[in-house]
């Protein structure tokens, strides 16, 4: 039997925590607290997913926050350029700025 993942509502303020099947759903999960968790979410996280399936997750998924991607990296020590969301950036005419 696998132990219940431990997170808070931080990363899912705006979804009912409930409703969210964490096996099937495992993808969002793990982006979204990488995204928007605390800092113990993110151990639960990979303690729950394990580090392979929660690197590569990470690691090919095409949406992910700059602050996420430099976390995960620092995190499983892989070099940023290695993410697929970061080698299918596309930048703004204006870089980003308005």
């Amino acid at each position: 039997m696998k132990i219940k993942l431990k997170i808070s509502k931080r990363a899912f303020w705006d979804t009912n925590i409930e409703s969210i099947d964490f096996e099937n759903q495992s993808d969002y999960v793990i982006c979204r607290v990488f995204e928007r968790g605390k800092w113990d979410d993110v151990i639960n996280v990979i303690n729950y997913y394990g580090i392979r399936k929660t690197k590569n997750t990470l690691m090919n998924t095409e949406h992910l926050s700059v602050n996420a991607m430099y976390l995960a990296s620092a995190i499983f020590k892989t070099d940023i350029k290695e993410f697929r969301c970061y080698t299918q950036k596309q930048f703004s005419p204006l870089g980003g700025k308005f």
